[in-house]
């Protein structure tokens, strides 16, 4: 089938909710065609959920192909974006929901791998839009395109969200221009930072430092330190910084290499607390209460991490994930399950405790 009538049979099939033969037109469609934006910045992803195309939008999301960073031209919103018009739980808002995680992005008629974002930006392949930056890996990087004058500190501003910003990219970011640095750092966040385990937990990986901490003492005392004392402790706290990032990523492959909701299930399963906070410091939160597909055939979904963490008394996986925001009544849709975490706990005094 030639695509001009893959196209014309994609949308005959979604009108007639036939998702079977949406999802066989898609074959014949191929990844510029589903991207290509019109004069309103509309793709085929964005069309569907404005004109409330369910069978379209399920179709699209499945296929994986979309770039869901797409913005249009009018509101500058993503599709899912779009999607949050619609109540939770109608069936558009519930395929956001069920997406599969997205680890490229589209531009410049070519396919990205998320990982290589950065590389491309700093060879001047890629220019930086918010999708672009949102998909990028840990906050140093974020940092370093305003360094490296790859964005504008108006977009960085603009961009980030500061409440999930970090206090490496704060840092790099300071010793540049204090007076602008300065509105991202949150230093009782930064000393709570510096002495909770959570932060401190990847330096048993690294026991050459485990007696050259003066880099904590000094962020733990941050607000008192003089200006060139944070210039001074700049090169020890990147390097330091890149083995912690080299430690996290080792740990969100510990268990299934190639898919990242499915390695940090399999943590809960195991109550390997420190993948689990690999996870967490990652950019996990925001999908801890997202019903994920497993990608290969047979295509099931998998157990939310907080249900996994229920059925195997991972207490202290489930205690983490409380504190990141996973929600006790969510329903996994796991066909082993499909129940609530508060539900599959009732059996489990000690556990549903801590839902209370």
């Amino acid at each position: 089938m030639d695509e001009k009538n893959a196209i014309r049979n994609f949308y005959a099939c979604t009108k007639l909710n036939d998702l079977t033969g949406a999802l066989e037109a898609l074959k014949s469609i191929s990844i510029e065609s589903i991207n290509k934006q019109d004069d309103d910045g509309y793709n085929m992803l964005i069309q569907a959920v404005v004109s409330n195309n369910e069978c379209a939008v399920i179709a699209l999301l499945e296929d994986n192909r979309c770039d869901r960073t797409l913005e249009d031209n009018l509101c500058g919103l993503t599709a899912e974006e779009f999607s949050k018009e619609y109540k939770e739980g109608a069936p558009i808002s519930q395929a956001f929901a069920n997406a599969k995680f997205q680890e490229f992005i589209y531009r410049n008629n070519k396919v990205i791998p998320r990982k290589d974002l950065y590389d491309e930006i700093m060879q001047n392949n890629l220019e930086v839009d918010k999708g672009v930056f949102d998909m990028l890996l840990g906050d140093y990087y974020r940092a370093m395109l305003v360094v490296n004058n790859k964005i504008s500190k108006d977009e960085f501003a603009n961009y980030v969200n500061k409440d999930e910003f970090h206090y490496e990219g704060q840092i790099t970011l300071l010793i540049h221009d204090e007076e602008y640095g300065k509105q991202f750092v949150d230093w009782n966040y930064i000393k709570a930072c510096a002495t909770a385990d959570e932060w401190l937990s990847f330096l048993r990986d690294l026991p050459q430092y485990g007696n050259q901490a003066d880099w904590l003492t000094l962020i733990k005392d941050g607000s008192l330190a003089s200006w060139n004392e944070l210039i001074k402790v700049c090169p020890q706290f990147q390097d330091k910084y890149k083995e912690r990032e080299k430690y996290h990523q080792k740990m969100m492959k510990k268990y299934v290499t190639d898919f990242i909701p499915g390695n940090l299930f399999a943590a809960c399963q195991k109550d390997d607390i420190e993948v689990v906070k690999s996870h967490l410091l990652n950019n996990m939160p925001s999908n801890l209460n997202k019903n994920y597909i497993y990608p290969m055939p047979p295509g099931f979904i998998i157990e939310l991490p907080l249900a996994a963490a229920v059925n195997n008394n991972a207490i202290n996986c489930i205690k983490l994930l409380l504190d990141y925001g996973a929600d006790p009544n969510m329903i996994c849709q796991h066909k082993n399950n499909g129940k609530s975490s508060k539900e599959l706990a009732k059996d489990k005094p000690e556990i549903l405790e801590l839902f209370w």
